[in-house]
């Protein structure tokens, strides 16, 4: 079903994650990559909001996000990338939100998504992790009963 699908998105990102700088197409040779480490961000919130803007870019595979222009890294040092636009444009709006400080415990599409980049899961331990928690989540139960 829908949560089958959901999961599907975050278990391709993981598998995209090896073709990530083969997709970056605004670079010339030999540039370097402009990035934001995700891992600078305080886990309790205190971190200011420091860009201006949020955008999504299409890359020849798939997607990713940009604070002002910078590539965003996780917190193990991969590439933000998903494979479809609902995702990318899901996670920039949890990023566009964030003011006037950035709270990582209320971006839940951009978390699951970098973890599903950073860990070493199996497709099948994924979709059990996230179809697992969508029957508690919240905003995942009140979208079902309108």
């Amino acid at each position: 079903g829908m949560a089958q699908r959901f999961a599907w998105d975050f278990v391709r990102t993981t598998s995209f994650q090896k073709r990530w700088f083969s997709q970056l197409s605004d670079l010339a040779p030999g540039q370097k990559i402009k990035e934001v480490h995700t891992a600078n961000i305080k886990p309790d919130g205190s971190t200011r909001r420091w860009y201006k803007s949020v955008s999504v870019q299409k890359l020849v595979d798939g997607y990713t996000v940009k604070l002002d222009d910078r590539y965003i890294r996780t917190p193990s040092h991969n590439l933000f990338y998903v494979p479809t636009e609902k995702l990318a444009y899901a996670s920039a709006v949890e990023w566009t939100i964030q003011k006037p400080f950035v709270r990582p415990s209320s971006m839940h599409l951009f978390s699951v998504a970098v973890t599903a980049i950073d860990t070493d899961f199996t497709s099948e331990d994924l979709i059990n992790i996230i179809t697992g928690n969508l029957g508690v989540d919240l905003l995942w139960y009140v979208h079902h009963q309108i």
